[in-house]
């Protein structure tokens, strides 16, 4: 996505909430906390950042019902979205 104040909110009080464990789904038993901790974690958001960067446009800014009938590869190819680095280590669906 775009570097810019909306998208950095969104991913500030994504990693927040995530760290601290709050607004689970009820229908989970608890929520992770500390995830950054989690070890390759710091280097795995790293890479991530990295990977966003380097898309050609921001994906929260299209209408998503346009899209919808699109392949998930064309999209993807559409925004240059880079394949992660490890696609099976159990953090990507790709």
């Amino acid at each position: 996505m775009n570097n810019n104040q909306t998208n950095r909110a969104a991913l500030l009080a994504s990693l927040v909430t995530h760290e601290a464990g709050f607004a689970h789904p009820a229908h989970l038993a608890h929520a992770e906390t500390g995830l950054l901790a989690h070890d390759f974690a710091a280097q795995l958001l790293g890479q991530e950042l990295k990977r966003g960067s380097q898309c050609r446009g921001d994906f929260s800014l299209v209408d998503h019902f346009e899209i919808a009938p699109m392949n998930l590869a064309d999209i993807r190819a559409e925004f240059g979205v880079a394949a992660p680095a490890n696609a099976h280590d159990g953090h990507h669906w790709w």
